[in-house]
């Protein structure tokens, strides 16, 4: 079921005078002082029935409201009593993917771009893009942009069009290369395509970040020879693809990040490996409770992102069961969920769930 069909039918069946709720056009830079429409949006009140949330929209905020409520301070300091509860590593990442997250939320003024140079306006990205749309229609992707160059390691240059070019393009034909989109099936060349998203993702362009991460995520299965880069540390490598494109603006990469920190992946679940120098077993992937802390956050800023998404209400729910509020429960999920916040994703989810039959059960229209 199309997650743009689930959005739709939200708001039809949140009411109809939802869709005329001033909470829904709240663009300061547009409207004037006097317009009802600019009013601060926390103010705003939806005006559908009580028993529903208004509009999808709506639910988005209420998300944003918990996150502001619960974020840490930008790259937080532990007490001793914290470090001493958490190995080094796991401790700096929390602190990178929390300050990552908050920055969703608040404006970072050193939050990573995805390259230098890269101050280009809503209507050059866009007709960077309508070009790369006309070479798939055209049938010539690759003889447009499929050289050697992208799968190399390249530098941005002062042309801050070129720069987003050449992360667009890279995206793309990681996708073509990998999974045949836009290409014939003999066209297809994983090998290439992750030797793109590699170059791409080493640049911090963020759309190649997110397609290494899937990429690493689903293993061999899609490009041979991934599990044997990934060695012995799967699981920092992959979630260090997805955190770099979660910081480079791709909140599409929420979703994969949380359901690799929620749980072991099924092929790593049980896998282990022998170190010779100290004659002991390791597990190739491990999952320590801030993971589990970490995913709570980013299905949060999936939802959000996309309030329809019924994977991540599905997600967080399974985080949040048998989850009891402890504040002072230091780094475990407890520590962040209130009552208030683990009724409101369950009865979320629900909604979510009959959108999708109701979907399921509506005739397609003739065309």
């Amino acid at each position: 079921m199309s997650r743009i069909l689930i959005a739709l039918l939200c708001f039809a069946a949140f009411s109809t005078s939802a869709l005329a709720d001033t909470c829904l056009n709240t663009d300061k830079e547009k409207y004037a002082d006097n317009d009802p429409r600019s009013s601060d949006y926390g103010k705003c009140k939806s005006t559908g029935p009580t028993d529903n949330y208004g509009s999808v929209t709506t639910i988005g905020k209420q998300m944003e409201g918990m996150l502001q409520r619960n974020a840490p301070e930008p790259r937080r300091q532990f007490s001793a009593e914290e470090s001493a509860s958490i190995h080094e590593s796991d401790r700096e990442r929390f602190a990178n993917s929390q300050y990552s997250i908050l920055c969703e939320v608040e404006a970072c003024v050193d939050r990573p771009s995805p390259y230098p140079n890269a101050n280009t306006t809503p209507e050059q990205q866009q007709a960077v893009r309508e070009e790369i749309k006309a070479a798939i229609a055209s049938g010539k992707l690759l003889e447009t942009y499929g050289d050697d160059s992208y799968a190399k390691k390249w530098l941005s240059g002062g042309d801050p069009v070129a720069n987003w070019k050449m992360c667009e393009v890279a995206t793309t034909l990681t996708k073509a290369y990998v999974y045949g989109n836009g290409v014939t099936a003999a066209q297809k060349n994983p090998a290439k395509g992750l030797a793109i998203a590699r170059a791409g993702c080493t640049a911090n362009c963020g759309g190649t970040c997110l397609e290494l991460g899937r990429i690493f995520a689903a293993g061999d299965a899609v490009a041979p020879g991934v599990d044997k880069i990934l060695g012995k540390t799967p699981h920092e490598q992959t979630v260090f693809a997805f955190e770099t494109a979660i910081r480079n603006g791709i909140t599409a990469a929420y979703e994969p990040l949380a359901d690799l920190n929620s749980g072991t992946p099924a092929r790593y679940k049980g896998k282990t490996y022998f170190n010779l120098v100290e004659m002991d077993s390791y597990n190739y992937w491990n999952n320590s409770y801030t993971d589990r802390r970490l995913a709570y956050r980013q299905y949060q800023k999936c939802l959000k992102a996309d309030p329809s998404n019924l994977n991540c209400a599905r997600g967080i729910n399974l985080l949040l069961k048998d989850v009891t509020p402890n504040r002072g429960d230091v780094f475990k999920l407890a520590s962040d969920v209130t009552n208030e916040d683990i009724s409101f994703y369950k009865d979320y989810q629900q909604k979510l769930e009959a959108l999708l039959a109701t979907a399921q059960s509506t005739p397609t229209p003739a065309p």
